[in-house]
């Protein structure tokens, strides 16, 4: 299901490390609220 997804999308997007480095949390919450 797509909140499993960005779950596990974030987790390994949050590995990920370098400077100046960001990511947005807030890509996909149009999905979740259906």
């Amino acid at each position: 299901d797509v909140a499993e997804a960005k779950a596990r999308a974030y987790d390994a997007v949050s590995r990920i490390h370098w400077d100046g480095c960001f990511y947005r949390s807030d890509i996909g919450w149009r999905a979740l609220k259906r």
